[in-house]
């Protein structure tokens, strides 16, 4: 029988793109993105974090406008450093308390330009 993935969207890497990350506890760091998706982001964390912690992030894609987005840190490594953690994306509304329309139109326009595009490259499951 086949295993299911439990990830509903692809992951893609944006070369030479940051993330700004602020955490509750007010700290903040500057690190390189992992991978993204239009509904999570993965990068190195710098501090010490728990699934749960809401975290307010500043996405630099190169030579694009910043992408303003908030999330819950769903996972972190637990092996040696550097440390990795997944921050879903909150709901995207125009709702204040969540992330803008606008913010889920940049991300759509970053997968197609990151993903889409190259898609015929991509590996086979």
């Amino acid at each position: 029988m086949e295993s299911l993935d439990r990830r509903y969207c692809e992951r893609f890497e944006v070369p030479g793109a940051q993330v700004l990350y602020k955490l509750n506890q007010g700290v903040c760091a500057r690190t390189q993105l992992k991978n993204i998706t239009k509904s999570s982001v993965r990068f190195e964390i710098k501090h010490d974090a728990k699934p749960g912690d809401f975290v307010e992030l500043e996405i630099q894609i190169p030579r694009k406008e910043r992408i303003c987005a908030k999330g819950n840190i769903v996972w972190i490594s637990n092996s040696k450093p550097p440390y990795y953690s997944v921050v879903q994306f909150l709901a995207f509304s125009t709702d204040k308390r969540y992330n803008s329309l606008e913010c889920l139109e940049q991300l759509k326009r970053v997968e197609a330009e990151y993903f889409l595009a190259n898609e015929e490259y991509a590996p086979t499951r």
